[in-house]
């Protein structure tokens, strides 16, 4: 990985990823490069489909619901990993 490679934008908090807001870098490695694409993948996946969740159906019906308690999990997971990382550096 080429030194350029090695800073990413990242949220300061899980849930700006949601709205795509960037503020602060993390120094990627190929250790967690993987990980971190992975779970950006998975939040861009769940987020598109909360929103088609939502089309039609109330806030509280149960498939919105359990989209975005689906959603909310590997948003933690993300944050949690933000929270170590930086807690490393």
């Amino acid at each position: 990985m080429d030194d350029e490679d090695r800073i990413i934008y990242s949220p300061r908090f899980a849930g700006d990823l949601l709205f795509g807001r960037t503020y602060h870098q993390i120094k990627v490695t190929e250790d967690n490069m993987s990980e971190i694409e992975e779970l950006v993948n998975r939040i861009e996946e769940l987020r598109l489909n909360l929103i088609k969740a939502t089309e039609g159906r109330i806030y509280t019906d149960p498939e919105v619901i359990s989209t975005s308690h689906e959603l909310d999990d590997v948003l933690d997971k993300y944050q949690e990993m933000l929270i170590k990382k930086a807690e490393k550096d």
